[in-house]
């Protein structure tokens, strides 16, 4: 179980407002059925809908928060691990320009989610207190294990609330 969060100081994302109390884990999990239901019934042709020219498609986003699950998990294992070798930031738009996820199905691209996100909760579990708390180098700057983890989740949960707002799911 792990409960707490970083400290306001500790950094300056603005998704991390967004993450709700309780256990990390839970949350985690919780989101793995969050996003089942939000692309359950969306056909591949609504998945290419895009809410303004140049903006992502749905499954863009979907392929987007894979790569960054992917991209904050390895900074977690990193930081967890004690390695402070800085790690570079990656280009989120190159990212999605080189998936290119319009030719791949929907559920595949949920499903490559499900299971970056199984590992990442797996990662998780494995973790004890010393470890959580143990930091990395990434942005330039000292982050923690729990920093990371926590960026995880808020993210996207920052995502839902566009794909709900803006693109009209749920």
């Amino acid at each position: 179980m792990i409960t707490q969060r970083p400290l306001p100081e500790e950094s300056d994302n603005p998704y991390l407002q967004l993450l709700p109390d309780g256990d990390l884990i839970e949350v985690f999990v919780n989101q793995k059925e969050d996003m089942k239901r939000l692309f359950a019934g969306l056909s591949d042709e609504g998945a290419e809908y895009q809410y303004n020219a140049g903006k992502w498609t749905i499954k863009e986003v979907l392929g987007h928060l894979t790569d960054t699950e992917r991209v904050m998990t390895y900074r977690l294992l990193c930081a967890a691990r004690g390695d402070i070798t800085p790690m570079a930031s990656f280009d989120e738009e190159f990212y999605v320009v080189q998936g290119a996820f319009q030719r791949r199905k929907l559920q595949d691209v949920l499903s490559e989610w499900l299971t970056a996100r199984e590992a990442t909760i797996s990662l998780l579990k494995s973790l004890g207190p010393e470890e959580i708390q143990r930091h990395g180098t990434f942005k330039g700057r000292p982050n923690t294990a729990l920093m990371a983890a926590c960026i995880i989740p808020a993210h996207v949960i920052h995502h839902i609330k566009i794909l709900q707002e803006r693109y009209g799911l749920g």
